[in-house]
């Protein structure tokens, strides 16, 4: 999708590059219903469609672009890794190096998920290769094991039992409240892991939220919901084990700072950072977190597009009131990443998408029924 114009009567022109058109069979399942998508071939020649109403749910977008297109183009720079071939394709870089040099460096730009995956096949190609990892983030932090302990199902909840999680009033006292259970429960020789479990399974955060005033959602949504997921970010415990052993046998090197910039001499990458290091490797990786939409509307056509619709963008996501109405033009929905306060609850990403569109749609049938 490229972008949109408004139309005369509430209609929009959405300009399309390379579609895929689908027709849809709806047909009764021995489960339920069932959706069949049929490709269709003749729908290639179509630059646009005309509509009354829009629902966009996209991906996760790309990370930030900060990089001279010399860089970019370089094969030893990787600027999306899942994209690229993920780990596999790292490790064809790191061989290729190898003809040339006995020590490779590599550089990873971020230190959250795609840092972490790639660390346990790394772990092993280190014990017959000689490699260099670096990571530069701001924090210099990675996510937290999800590892529960082997007591835990005796472990009872704290500051979030039945009569104490009533008293949390404000997105303030919720965050403080988080922290303070993890801290009791390592206190108490159990996983911080541990409670957060039982606090999702028992909708506990959905309950709090839902008691919120207007303007406390807000305030949780465009502050304190960035604050918290930083907080509850799991991830598989071997990527988190192979990053402990990777700096214990001294082969990776964690660096906190922001980046300043990026150059190249002859085959070397040359980080700069803002604390005036320069650091060069032999092999570059970006993965850095996805592009905000306040870069988006720079950057995309399609975000600059709804931008000239006078759609309110914050710097957490497009502003939606509760049925994902873009705020601004309510006939276009965003129910997904790019909308704020999407996943407020902290579920799995598809079901917070799901339960979104419910919402979304039943809005848009009154739409389409008036």
């Amino acid at each position: 999708m490229k972008q949109n114009k408004l139309l005369k009567k509430k209609k929009y022109k959405i300009l399309i590059k390379n579609p895929t058109i689908f027709n849809c069979d709806l047909k009764q399942g021995t489960i339920g219903n069932q959706i069949n998508f049929i490709r269709r071939i003749d729908g290639q020649n179509i630059e646009y469609i005309n509509a009354k109403n829009i629902l966009i749910s996209l991906g996760i977008p790309e990370p930030r672009q900060s990089i001279s297109k010399k860089i970019l183009s370089d094969k030893f720079y990787i600027h999306d890794l899942y994209v690229s071939g993920g780990t596999k394709k790292l490790i064809k870089l790191i061989n290729k190096k190898k003809l040339q040099k006995k020590n490779v460096s590599i550089h990873f730009l971020g230190s959250k998920a795609g840092f972490l995956e790639a660390l346990p096949e790394l772990y092993f190609f280190s014990k017959k290769n000689n490699i260099k990892i670096i990571s530069t983030s701001n924090n210099a932090e990675t996510l937290n094991s999800a590892d529960i302990s082997k007591n835990n199902s005796k472990y009872k909840l704290n500051f979030f039992s039945k009569n104490n999680y009533k008293k949390i009033k404000n997105p303030d006292d919720l965050y403080k409240k988080i922290l303070e259970e993890f801290s009791f429960a390592e206190s108490n020789n159990y996983n911080k892991y541990d409670p957060w479990t039982i606090i999702l399974r028992k909708n506990i955060l959905t309950k709090i939220i839902k008691n919120f005033d207007e303007k406390d959602k807000e305030i949780y949504n465009n502050k304190y919901f960035q604050l918290i997921r930083s907080k509850t970010r799991f991830t598989f415990p071997l990527t988190v084990k192979y990053k402990n052993l990777l700096e214990k046998y001294k082969i990776i090197k964690m660096i906190k700072s922001s980046v300043k910039s990026v150059s190249q001499k002859k085959d070397e990458f040359i980080v700069e950072t803002k604390n005036n290091k320069k650091i060069k490797s032999d092999i570059l990786v970006c993965v850095f977190g996805p592009q905000s939409v306040m870069d988006l509307k720079i950057n995309d056509s399609l975000f600059k597009s709804l931008h000239k619709l006078k759609i309110e963008f914050l710097n957490t996501g497009i502003k939606v009131n509760k049925y994902f109405q873009t705020v601004g033009q309510n006939n276009i929905y965003m129910i997904g990443f790019h909308a704020n306060g999407y996943n407020p609850d902290r579920k799995t990403i598809i079901k917070a998408i799901v339960e979104n569109s419910k919402f979304a749609l039943k809005s848009l049938k009154n739409n389409i029924v008036n």
